[in-house]
Parts: structure tokens; C-alpha cells; sequence
């Protein structure tokens, strides 16, 4: 996950200040700088992915759960609906569940969270989405942070220090993230209007503790912001047993995650945050989108495979020996 625009941000702090930022967004820091990095990166994830689908309409998630999904009941409750957007995002990917999708239906995403792009592809604008969604999760962190950090931050990263808030936000995402406006230029008077900038801020922040039900689903969603050589039109979705199943039911039948398993069941059957768990148990290192890891778990159990078959085809030579 330090491949996203703000992972690459976290990794030129030092850990005490990464440990800083945690104890504001109220999470237990990690004990190594890596995961402590991607516990920020996914907070600011949720988030992003949480603004985006409250900005869309409800016919708007139908709309890409129908291109995406078969079999989709249009009157279900918007909750419902929402809790089905989001599984799909966690099980896929934002950037790769948005592939899925139509170009017509991406634009209007585009629309809904109100930012420009000269996108004109479908892996396009699924990367300019995903961006865009790490960006307002990133923003939300950073407007949670005192001055006396983001200055602390700023250091870290070579900056101006600032004596504005929302200009000492700009200025650190300016470093990863295109298309910010520059920052106004700031006078010595001490008179400016922190105190404001501060409490408008951290208004969403006391909302945010009182998220209704359907985005506390979210809690678990981890990103995924490099892009797949795959592509798809969005018009041809396959049919099998597995689409439309929540976690749970999906437990109940999909294969086990272990040798002999395909690639395909792999991405169909078991979601970002599992394969990431899998790939940190077993060693395989936590980077990395859904793409990377199920690459990394394929040729784990190909290593494993060929370990077997040597393993068995010297016990069969020591016996033909015998």
C-alpha cells in the first residue's frame, strides 16, 4: 500500500510521527514502520470509498452493481444496495471493480464526487476514481492533525512551514497528489483565521463517530491503487456460482486457499484483505494490490507444488534403490 499517493507521502516520516497521526485518527499503531503506514493508508481508504458512495445516487448504484452483478433486485433498500457496493469493493479492488463498469457509467461517477479529469478509457478513469478517493481520505487525515504535526510533517518532507492549516494541507499533499491549486501566499501578520479553519474541518470528524450501520461494513476495506494490465469492456460479466455472494455465504463454498487452487477462484472467491492476510502469515510481504498478491500467492503454491513433486520423487527413488 505504499505504492498510493499517500503511502509514498508516510514513507519519508519517521515512525514516532506515523505513531502521532494514529493516536489522532484513534488507531492502536503497529509496531513496525510498514504496517503502521498501511493502518493509515487503509483508514483514509474507508473514508474516501465511504464519501464516494454517499455522493452517488441510489440509481447510480444500481447502475454499476447491474454491470458488475447479475441478478440484482432494484427494490431493495439503498442500504441493502450500499452493503453490496461495498462488498464488491472489498472483495475486488475499488480500481478493479470500477473496470468492470461502463465508460458511461465511470463519467458519472466522475461527476458525483465533482473533480475534472481528461480521462477517456475505462482503466483511465477507474485509476483517476481510485486516486480521487485516496486523495479525500488523505485530506480528511490530514485536517484531523494539529499544526504543531503537520509542521512536524512538513519538516519531514522538506516543506515551507505554514502558519495555515488548510495551506500546510495543500502544501503536503501538493508532493504526490496532481492538480492542487497553489497555496496562497502568506503575510507574518499573526493575525489569520487557524481557529476556523480548524473547528470547520473537524466537524465531519464528530460525524463520522455516528456513521450509520451499512458504512461500519467499511471498517475492513483495504485499497488497492497500482494498475492491472487486464481490461474489461463492463458489458460482459461471467456467469457462475460465485457473483453476488456476501462473505459469508461465499465461505461456505469456495475452495480453499491452498495448492491446487485457480487463479480465477482466487479473484472471484476471496477478497483484498484476506489475500493480504495470507501473504503476511505466510511471508510474501503486505505491498501490493489484489492483482500483486494473488500473483505472489500463485507462485507460492507453485513453489510448493514443485517442492512435492521432488519430495515424492526422491522417496520414489530410494525405495526403487532399496
Amino acid at each position: 500500500m505504499t505504492d498510493t499517493n499517500l503511502g509514498r507521502i508516510l514513507e519519508k516520516l519517521k515512525k514516532e510521527t506515523l505513531k502521532k497521526i494514529l493516536n489522532t485518527i484513534e488507531q492502536k499503531p503497529e509496531k513496525e514502520k510498514e504496517d503502521m503506514i498501511d493502518q493509515i493508508v487503509d483508514f483514509g481508504f474507508d473514508k474516501g470509498v465511504k464519501d464516494f458512495v454517499k455522493a452517488l445516487d441510489t440509481k447510480y448504484i444500481i447502475k454499476g452493481l447491474e454491470e458488475t452483478i447479475k441478478n440484482i433486485d432494484k427494490k431493495e433498500k439503498r442500504e441493502k444496495l450500499k452493503d453490496k457496493f461495498f462488498d464488491k469493493i472489498e472483495q475486488d479492488g475499488l480500481e478493479e471493480f470500477l473496470k468492470k463498469m461502463k465508460i458511461e457509467t465511470l463519467n458519472i461517477y466522475v461527476k458525483s464526487l465533482k473533480f475534472q479529469t481528461n480521462a477517456d478509457t475505462i482503466e483511465e478513469l477507474s485509476k483517476d476514481i481510485n486516486d480521487e478517493v485516496i486523495y479525500i481520505g488523505s485530506r480528511f487525515i490530514l485536517s484531523k492533525i494539529s499544526i504543531d504535526l503537520l509542521n512536524e510533517i512538513s519538516i519531514s518532507l522538506k516543506l515551507k512551514k505554514l502558519k495555515k492549516k488548510l495551506n500546510l494541507i495543500d502544501s503536503i499533499l501538493k508532493t504526490e497528489f496532481k492538480g492542487i491549486e497553489s497555496i496562497e501566499e502568506e503575510e507574518d501578520s499573526e493575525d489569520d483565521d487557524d481557529d476556523e479553519d480548524e473547528e470547520e474541518e473537524e466537524d465531519a470528524y464528530e460525524e463520522e463517530k455516528e456513521i450509520d450501520n451499512d458504512e461500519k461494513k467499511m471498517n475492513t476495506i483495504t485499497t488497492t491503487s497500482s494498475s492491472s494490465t487486464s481490461s474489461s469492456t463492463g458489458s460482459d460479466v461471467k456467469e457462475n456460482k460465485y457473483f453476488g455472494k456476501t462473505r459469508e455465504e461465499m465461505k461456505k463454498i469456495r475452495p480453499k486457499l491452498e495448492v491446487g487452487i485457480s487463479k480465477a477462484d482466487i479473484q472471484d472467491c476471496y477478497w483484498a484483505d484476506e489475500l493480504k492476510e495470507f501473504c503476511k502469515e505466510n511471508g510474501l510481504g503486505m505491498k501490493g494490490s489484489k492483482p500483486d498478491n494473488i500473483r505472489k500467492i500463485m507462485n507460492h503454491f507453485e513453489k510448493k507444488r514443485k517442492q512435492s513433486s521432488s519430495s515424492s520423487l526422491n522417496t520414489s527413488n530410494k525405495k526403487k534403490k532399496k
